[in-house]
């Protein structure tokens, strides 16, 4: 999440330079701050060519000094990095409605996003797909039926609750791009629950453009479309 993401570059920093104070003796050097790593090899910052590879140090050094623990207590928004929020995007998304049963088929889904600098590609792709699937679940299926005489929930169990699966829908085509830097770490943005928000809007203004009518309840029922159409 890159909410949290400078919190974690911080703890990281941490591990980082307690480790480096740990192997200076074994540089001869004064302290961790002579030092620093890269691909897994530790090095003198004055004398690049003086290096020892990572898992020798460690392993040299011993079970006696590790492991090495890093924490921070902070509140997100607060300290020396602002928490970015931002999320660049566009979707994209084509329904067929059938207008006698209600049914709604949502047959092509393009989600694009600006990531800003991706980590990890296929953590990016899986978080405009799994974005995508949590969105359309509560948009077309996921109903709270409650009892209205005690307002208890009646179709609380995954036999009677529908949720999203990947044959209820088109495969969503993912598009990642790295164009906006923001305040994030390595210039990163969020991305996965943003995808799921608006989803709702997406699916909800397609039906609508199909229909040519208004349809702004959710989750979006064969039955509400029927009556909408005045079948019902």
């Amino acid at each position: 999440c890159a909410a949290n993401a400078p919190l974690v570059r911080m703890v990281a920093l941490q591990v980082k330079n307690k480790a480096l104070a740990k192997f200076a003796p074994l540089f001869k050097v004064a302290s961790g701050d002579e030092l620093d790593i890269s691909d897994n090899m530790v090095f003198v910052k004055s004398n690049p060519s003086d290096t020892k590879p990572l898992a020798e140090l460690c392993s040299t050094l011993g079970c006696q000094d590790f492991p090495i623990v890093g924490a921070i207590d902070a509140t997100i928004g607060e300290g020396v990095q602002k928490v970015p929020y931002n999320c660049w995007q566009a979707h994209f998304c084509e329904v067929e409605v059938d207008t006698e049963t209600g049914k709604v088929d949502v047959v092509n889904v393009v989600c694009v996003n600006d990531f800003g600098q991706m980590i990890r590609p296929e953590s990016c792709e899986g978080q405009m797909c799994g974005g995508y699937y949590m969105g359309l679940g509560p948009n077309l299926m996921e109903e709270n039926i409650l009892d209205p005489a005690t307002g208890c929930r009646l179709n609380d169990n995954l036999c009677d609750y529908k949720y999203a699966l990947f044959n209820d829908t088109a495969v969503p085509t993912c598009i990642a791009k790295e164009i906006t830097l923001d305040e994030g770490v390595y210039g990163n943005v969020g991305s996965g629950e943003p995808t799921g928000t608006i989803t709702r809007g997406l699916i909800n203004t397609a039906v609508c453009n199909a229909l040519g009518v208004n349809m702004n309840t959710n989750p979006i029922l064969p039955g509400d479309i029927l009556k909408a159409l005045g079948k019902a």
